[in-house]
């Protein structure tokens, strides 16, 4: 039925667009009028082609698509709100544990007393001896005047801070002091701080670079500049060691 009703809207069609043929049969029509006849008829015709998807819809198969619509916009405010209540219990999860951590006020920096425990050097000991106040450094240059002599500036004195390094591994041992990177800074009287000097000094600590044997101890200092009447009256010593950005505070006297 559709194939003949097609044909018919066909020949409609060429006898409407035909203008030597047929003019006896139709009333005369202008222009806009064929036109739009021209167009009622190929709607028509794409009607009842089974291969023409109209942009008509029929109220059941508005219904449908609507209904799928529906469907679709439930689906997906339905995942949302799972995404949304997993997003918030990751976020409470997240706090809980956040607040089981220590505060940066609760975090506490590893405490040292040995400065070879300091310097991740267990198999030496690093201990200080004592102290001593000179003019020049070292005082007996007979028998190693050729690394020289250590003088202070104008109305100061040397504080020369005594250690002993020894090595308790069982066999010998490479100490790199200088590998380290250690820096020091020395507090007199609780408060004026000064930082050691930079010697060519071979007992210097900085420049202890040398292999032990078993059981071998040798000491080493640190040469301190500070002025004469600080000089006259040290109450107390504190030392502050660095490395590898920890510190170890150390009293001293």
């Amino acid at each position: 039925m559709k194939k003949k009703l097609t044909g018919i809207l066909i020949m409609m069609i060429l006898s409407l667009t035909l203008s030597a043929c047929g003019k006896d049969y139709i009333p005369e029509m202008t222009d806009e009028e064929l036109a739009d006849v021209e167009e009622y008829a190929v709607k028509l015709l794409l009607k009842y082609n089974s291969g023409y998807n109209g942009h008509y819809l029929s109220e059941e198969e508005a219904e449908l698509k609507n209904n799928a619509i529906m469907e679709e916009a439930r689906l997906q405010a339905e995942v949302k709100a799972k995404k949304e209540a997993a997003a918030s219990a990751n976020a409470v999860s997240s706090n809980e544990s956040d607040s089981d951590k220590p505060s940066e006020d609760e975090k506490q920096e590893p405490v040292y007393t040995d400065i070879s425990e300091f310097l991740a050097m267990p198999e030496i000991d690093i201990d200080y001896a004592s102290y001593e106040i000179c003019d020049s450094y070292p005082n007996n240059t007979e028998s190693n005047d050729f690394q020289g002599v250590v003088y202070p500036s104008t109305g100061n004195k040397l504080l020369i801070l005594h250690f002993n390094v020894t090595n308790n591994s069982g066999e010998d041992y490479f100490v790199d002091i200088p590998g380290t990177g250690l820096k020091s800074a020395v507090k007199i009287n609780g408060v004026k701080t000064k930082v050691p000097l930079t010697t060519m000094l071979l007992d210097d600590l900085y420049n202890c670079r040398m292999t032990l044997t078993a059981g071998q101890s040798i000491e080493q200092v640190l040469v301190v500049e500070i002025s004469s009447s600080d000089a006259e009256d040290i109450t107390s010593l504190d030392i502050t060691f660095k490395y590898a950005g920890q510190k170890m505070d150390m009293s001293i006297l």
